[in-house]
């Protein structure tokens, strides 16, 4: 058994573009988040299931070359709280919106995403 419990490791076999790969990643951390936020219990300290969301998050976006699209800096353990998290998450559903209609509106579905140096080098028409 992995650290991902029943899920498969989310760091295997990652799709090449990086637009889809944050997709895949984005939703794993999510689902974790939410399912450590079911189960606590009256003493746990929820920031950190927050901290550690955020956190993941943000080391997606570096790794797969994304940070362009961000805005919202990582806030520390002292200054985390749901506030945090929902500003921090605004960021991250507007980007996951945006790919989604950037895809959809090329015909391709969720998982079509646009490859930056062709879309540079040959514009969609008007």
């Amino acid at each position: 058994m992995n650290d991902f419990g029943n899920d498969q490791d989310p760091y295997e076999d990652l799709p090449e573009e990086p637009e889809e790969a944050f997709l895949k990643l984005e939703a794993h951390f999510r689902r974790v988040c939410g399912q450590q936020l079911a189960a606590v219990i009256q003493d746990d300290r929820v920031e950190v299931f927050y901290l550690d969301y955020i956190v993941q998050v943000q080391a997606a976006i570096a790794a797969l070359g994304l940070g362009g699209e961000f805005k919202t800096e990582v806030p520390s353990i002292e200054n985390v709280s749901f506030n945090a998290y929902l500003d921090f998450n605004k960021d991250v559903t507007h980007y996951i919106t945006m790919l989604r209609i950037r895809w959809s509106q090329r015909g391709g579905g969720l998982f079509r995403p646009i490859r930056r140096n062709r879309q540079a080098q040959n514009p969609p028409p008007p």
